[in-house]
């Protein structure tokens, strides 16, 4: 038996490579015009499957809207064990039109060990770059990422979604405007992608979730999942002023609903209010402004700033331009600890561009003891404000359950360009 030990595992791995061949080769049965162009190991999954990564070309039909160069893509995942016929699920149906204007347009796909990346890259004058990582096996999309730049200007604006954890982050690179309002920098200057450099901003995007849930259900839940979040230990969002503390002394979380509201959750482990001075009052901070040149920032927009207190939630005008204060309304419930738990609905007239949600944290009414934010907000500065993402169609898949919105799913493939539905 010793000397058929190693002729046995030959005749196995032959056999899962006609498996895997099999498969691939039987993706493109009937298909008139179809070519298998490669075949890459991908490892092994979770239950000890091979998986194999299946690109095929497919020729252009006479009735397609647009001429995919050179012709359509598709990517495949075929999955094999012994003895049990090949597993193959349809990842992307990619077709490169040129991606935009430019005809610049390029897909890559990257195969690791039971992960694929594909990056893809289009535009006109403005240019954009999206990179999106998969797991295989089991199957999950885990991080998406987009890069977009004006190949004559020197800003730029990068958004990074990592969709297991359901936490976003932004870089953006934002520059003055001189009288002409344009960037004033040297043609050498310009940026040409997404380069950190000393004018990048970092802050945490508001996440753009539609959800059609009515308000009394909203202020009923607290919100756990899928949002933008600050918490006192610094570890999400910023501490724009005092030290960090416990992760739960105080956390606060925000949501875009619809093109003009906000879901707000904000917690505490106790509620200082009614003071003489609302600056020394627990309460919530907007900070609003408009972007007004496509490439840069006047120096004299100001942004404008709100203060809203949890249990009376009518906005305060604070600092900066006039404009019209959004309307808020609250449900604010004390535990029997102290611990609060305030939900918010702050809706405006027309929603800002830019926007940086702050929570303001005393607990003497005396003095404001940390502030808690969604960027590193600077007093009368727009530049340092953040702004609004979205991670794609069903990328954060949350619900209702049990008076909490919770992480319900895991991202569904049409985050993937030319991705499906699942």
């Amino acid at each position: 038996m010793r000397h058929l030990a190693p002729g046995l595992m030959i005749l196995a791995a032959l056999a899962s490579a006609n498996a895997v061949a099999e498969g691939a080769d039987a993706l493109c049965a009937g298909r008139a015009g179809c070519i298998l162009t490669a075949k890459t190991d991908a490892g092994t999954g979770a239950e000890g499957e091979r998986l194999t990564i299946v690109e095929l070309a497919l020729p252009n039909e006479p009735d397609d809207d647009v001429s995919c160069q050179p012709a359509r893509r598709e990517i495949w995942l075929v999955g094999e064990k012994p003895g049990v016929p090949a597993a193959t699920k349809k990842l992307q149906e990619l077709c490169n039109d040129g991606y935009g204007a430019a005809s610049v347009g390029e897909d890559d796909i990257a195969v690791t060990p039971n992960h694929l990346t594909h990056t893809q890259y289009g535009g006109s004058n403005w240019r954009w770059e999206t990179v999106t990582e998969l797991q295989l096996s089991p199957l999950e999309v885990l991080k998406s990422a987009s890069c977009s730049y004006h190949v004559f200007g020197p800003g730029w604006q990068y958004n990074e979604w990592d969709l297991r954890a359901q936490k976003g982050r932004a870089l953006a690179r934002r520059l003055v405007c001189n009288a002409q309002g344009e960037p004033d920098l040297p043609e050498e200057e310009i940026a040409g992608g997404c380069v950190p450099g000393e004018e990048t901003i970092a802050y945490s995007p508001i996440p753009r979730l539609y959800l059609g849930l009515p308000d009394e259900t909203l202020l009923a839940t607290q919100i756990v999942d899928c949002a933008a979040t600050a918490t006192s230990d610094g570890k999400d969002g910023f501490i724009v002023h005092g030290k960090p503390g416990a992760p739960d002394d105080a956390t606060l979380k925000v949501i875009a609903i619809d093109e003009k509201s906000l879901w707000i959750a904000v917690t505490d482990d106790r509620l200082i209010e009614d003071g003489e001075n609302w600056l020394y009052d627990d309460h919530l901070e907007i900070w609003v402004g408009d972007i007004n040149e496509p490439l840069c920032d006047r120096e004299d927009d100001k942004p404008s700033q709100f203060a809203i207190p949890l249990r009376k939630p009518q906005a305060i005008v604070a600092s900066g331009p006039k404009t019209a204060a959004p309307v808020a309304t609250s449900r604010v419930s004390v535990g029997q600890d102290g611990r609060v738990a305030a939900s918010l609905i702050v809706r405006f007239e027309q929603m800002p561009n830019r926007i940086t949600l702050v929570y303001s944290d005393s607990d003497d009414g005396k003095a404001q003891k940390r502030l808690i934010a969604t960027s590193p907000v600077k007093f009368a500065d727009r530049m340092s404000l953040g702004e609004f993402g979205y991670p794609g169609a069903n990328a954060y898949r949350c619900a209702v359950r049990g008076g909490a919105f919770v992480r319900e799913g895991a991202a569904s493939l049409s985050v993937l360009p030319g991705g499906e539905e699942n």
